[in-house]
């Protein structure tokens, strides 16, 4: 197992453990998604990207808290024919509306995110690797919809805008996707 897939294991546990928990309490409400798709960023084409969403709140509550993490990577070749292995991480809290139309789940969703960027640059056999990191804080925007089935399964799509308003150049992107996860009261 590669270090990335540890560290996704791990966050996906933590998460399991968060719902299951938090599924204890009768009066919650809330879900647990994995959107499955593609991370476009401003600088590069699309890479295939992994999230992971936590929606939880009191029943009764007008807003839910919104907890998320989610990776993109690729390795692509520059024009000067050196090979780069990036990775994109984002981790971020808001707040987020889900609106009830019987199995029906439309959702809005902001607030502020961490992204870091890695970029592993391997120039040849004759010369060293290099290693980039570079890491900012902003504001997202995400919306969506999803059907719960009567057992609390739910299937939708979803896509999230991330990076706006950062100090510099933009470590967020555009996911687009499909959610697949579970949500209580089923």
């Amino acid at each position: 197992m590669t270090r990335r897939q540890i560290h996704l294991l791990i966050l996906v546990s933590a998460f399991t453990f968060l719902a299951t928990f938090t599924h204890a309490h009768a009066s919650s409400n809330g879900a647990v998604n994995l959107l499955l798709g593609k991370k476009s960023l401003d600088s590069r084409e699309s890479q295939p990207c992994l999230a992971l969403d936590l929606l939880w709140g009191q029943r009764g509550w007008p807003v839910l808290f919104n907890l998320y993490v989610s990776g993109a990577w690729d390795e692509y070749e520059t024009p000067i024919y050196t090979t780069n292995t990036e990775a994109n991480y984002e981790a971020g809290l808001g707040l987020a509306k889900i609106w009830n139309l019987g199995s029906l789940h439309p959702h809005a969703s902001a607030g502020t995110g961490y992204m870091w960027r890695r970029i592993h640059s391997d120039e040849g056999e004759t010369s060293e690797r290099r290693r980039l990191n570079s890491s900012d804080v902003g504001l997202w925007v995400g919306t969506g919809t999803f059907w719960r089935s009567r057992w609390g399964l739910d299937l939708g799509v979803a896509v999230r805008f991330s990076g706006l308003a950062t100090s510099g150049y933009s470590l967020g992107g555009t996911h687009v996707g499909i959610t697949l996860g579970w949500g209580w009261p089923g």
